[in-house]
């Protein structure tokens, strides 16, 4: 299986967003979160990620 390094690109963000936003639709969830704490998530969870490939 091939690994896909995320770099922050603002194609994969959108997606991120997207995927994210779907997971809390289905799971009935999406109103405990703003748009603005969802990006916030995933520009954290890009910079762990970047810190783990150091």
């Amino acid at each position: 299986m091939a690994e896909v390094t995320f770099d922050g690109g603002q194609l994969q963000k959108a997606q991120a967003i997207k995927s994210m936003t779907d997971y809390l639709i289905k799971a009935d969830k999406a109103h405990l979160f703003t748009a603005k704490q969802i990006d916030e998530a995933i520009e954290w969870a890009v910079g762990k990620m970047k810190e783990a490939e150091k």
